[in-house]
């Protein structure tokens, strides 16, 4: 038996988030969601479950969430890796790419490859803001990730008790939210022609401190931006409650919106390239 034989099937990225997502029956286009810091999609399958009769939506998972081992702090190497599974799993486009917080510059960096191959995309992001917006590094980068961790604790109540020996996945979440932070401060999206929508909160207090806060969050600089949506609720909340009914709604509107352009106003924005 060869080693390749031995070697175990290494698992897909690409989750089902929606009843229809199982099937193989024809329909709407799906999407595919890439989650934020915390590399999981599975907190946002209640909001894809309540939109699933207009559209079949999938998960990319981090890579680190199945297999503990593919730890990345750069967003190029995540994007390779899950641009992988996602082609192994939808060979053609056209591909409609949503991405939550951090995601949504894992998003970008995919779109902008695909887009480079000739293939038809278009992004949404949502809570997400473009990193040529930071005024300044507020910290070093390690020294950052320290503050967000302690800034955490507090926003959930208080330090939790330290365990002696925490499990393997613990610690694994938590190189992952480390990695993932490092990647968001390294990164400097390039320009691209990919159409994108935005879907932000109304009021974004927590960031004025550290960015030069506009309406699409930056994207424009960086992508043919052809919409923003307003949504309610906190960062954190955007997926729970009477939120998420009001977000799924707009990423339906955003989705469809990404689908109505026409073909001449995708090759005009290539002309305008950054």
């Amino acid at each position: 038996m060869t080693d390749r034989a031995r070697a175990p099937k290494r698992l897909s990225l690409v989750l089902p988030l929606s009843p229809s997502a199982e099937t193989a029956a024809p329909g709407p286009t799906p999407y595919y969601l890439v989650s934020g810091l915390g590399g999981h999609v599975m907190p946002f399958q209640a909001m894809a479950r309540s939109i699933d009769h207009l559209r079949p939506g999938f998960g990319i998972l981090f890579p680190a969430i199945a297999d503990a081992d593919e730890q990345f702090d750069r967003v190029e190497d995540l994007a390779t890796r899950m641009l992988s599974d996602l082609r192994a799993h939808r060979a053609q486009g056209p591909y409609l790419l949503v991405g939550y917080s951090f995601g949504g510059l894992v998003v970008h960096e995919m779109a902008r490859r695909l887009a480079d191959e000739g293939q038809t995309v278009g992004t949404v992001t949502i809570d997400a803001i473009s990193p040529n917006l930071m005024k300044q590094r507020p910290l070093p980068i390690r020294a950052g990730y320290k503050l967000y961790r302690r800034l955490r604790q507090m926003r959930l109540g208080g330090p939790k008790p330290r365990k002696q020996s925490p499990s393997r996945l613990a610690r694994t979440i938590a190189e992952l939210r480390q990695n993932s932070l490092l990647a968001r401060f390294r990164y400097h999206p390039p320009a691209t022609s990919v159409p994108s929508v935005v879907i932000r909160r109304e009021d974004l207090p927590d960031a004025r401190r550290f960015y030069r806060l506009q309406d699409d969050l930056g994207w424009s600089n960086v992508a043919q931006v052809a919409g923003v949506l307003h949504t309610t609720g906190t960062h954190l909340d955007l997926f729970k409650g009477d939120n998420a009914t009001v977000l799924a709604a707009k990423i339906v509107e955003a989705l469809d919106l990404l689908e109505a352009l026409e073909p001449q106003e995708a090759s005009q924005a290539k002309r305008v390239r950054a």
